[in-house]
Parts: C-alpha cells; structure tokens; sequence
C-alpha cells in the first residue's frame, strides 16, 4: 500500500530525462522512480509489441468465439490455424528472450 508521499528536487535537465526514460519505459514516472531507486533494471525490448499485439488480436477472437458459444450460435470450431500462430509467436518470444539474455 503506497501511503507516504515523497517529495525530490531535480533540475531541468533531470526531470526530462526522468520523463523520458519513464515514457520510453511505458510506465509513469511514479512508478519508473521507484523500480530504479530499489535496485531494478527496467529493459524495454520493442520487439515484443509485434508479439503482443497478435496475441491481443488472438485473444479478441478467442473470447468472441467463447461468446458465441455460450449462447449455442456455435458448436464446434477449428483452431489449428491459431494453435500455429500462438507456437510462432511464442517460438519468437523464446529466440528474442534467447537474444536478450547472451547480450545482457
């Protein structure tokens, strides 16, 4: 529970650096402080956008389906073509990590 404000002074210069590394970081600058200032490491790799979205895409679909299958509009539904695209994406995830841990 975040119950204590802490107050900090920066210059200029500072603070947009702060803003920008918290921007480029997708998270606020209240939260970027505060994983930094405990030790973490924060590493924003944008090639899992790519993945991401086709999994949001993937998900969309799959709770569509799930509607219509509750109401008894549908039955029975092949999903090879989206079992295929999930090992894809999650065979890139797998190379990407890979990556990400031999230059880290």
């Amino acid at each position: 529970m975040k119950d204590k404000i802490f107050k900090i002074r920066v210059s200029s210069e500072d603070l947009a650096e702060i803003q920008r590394r918290a921007k480029l970081s997708r998270t606020t600058m209240s939260n970027y402080v505060r994983l930094v200032s405990v030790g973490n490491t924060l590493v924003v790799v944008e090639e899992t956008m790519e993945f991401l979205h086709e999994l949001r895409k993937i998900g969309g679909n799959l709770n569509q389906l799930a509607i219509l299958a509750h109401q008894g509009r549908i039955s029975c539904v092949g999903l090879d073509s989206t079992n295929v695209e999930l090992h894809n994406i999650y065979s890139g995830l797998y190379k990407l990590g890979k990556h990400i841990r031999r230059s880290v």
